[in-house]
């Protein structure tokens, strides 16, 4: 990447940060503003896209050594992704497991039903419906 075109020289004083873009040649940051005071900072930023590609970002040892930012405990990206894609597969088969389960059941007892009162029984050649079954009756 190119440096920025034009020169500058600015000094940061205490509670304030020096913000610069990406693309130095046309980005509005602190070249144009000046320091901006760290209360000014809403958030943190957690990983960088681009494209495809992107990099999670960790607070640097040395930084935390000389007492400059706090430790970062959070957990890493990487490990929120692959426990978040690990419990996506295990509901998924959950659910895979669950609905074959209710149609297996659904089947059978679909099956035992006819098989058990059949709607009409022959005799001779005339049809008849059967009388309603007791229920005490295996």
């Amino acid at each position: 990447m190119t440096p920025a075109l034009s020169s500058f020289w600015v000094s940061v004083g205490r509670g304030q940060i020096w913000v610069m873009g990406d693309h130095r040649n046309i980005s509005v940051d602190s070249r144009k503003w000046g320091p901006v005071p760290v209360t000014g900072v809403v958030g943190r930023v957690v990983f960088v896209g681009q494209g495809s590609d992107f990099t999670a970002l960790r607070t640097p040892r040395a930084f935390v050594s000389a007492g400059l930012a706090p430790a970062d405990t959070r957990p890493d990206v990487y490990l929120r992704l692959a426990f978040t894609a690990l419990a996506s597969i295990a509901l998924l088969l959950l659910l895979t497991i669950v609905g074959i389960t209710g149609s297996v059941i659904r089947k059978r007892r679909s099956r035992r039903a006819a098989a058990a009162r059949p709607l009409v029984e022959p005799m001779y050649g005339v049809y008849r419906i059967p009388p309603p079954r007791d229920p005490a009756d295996p």
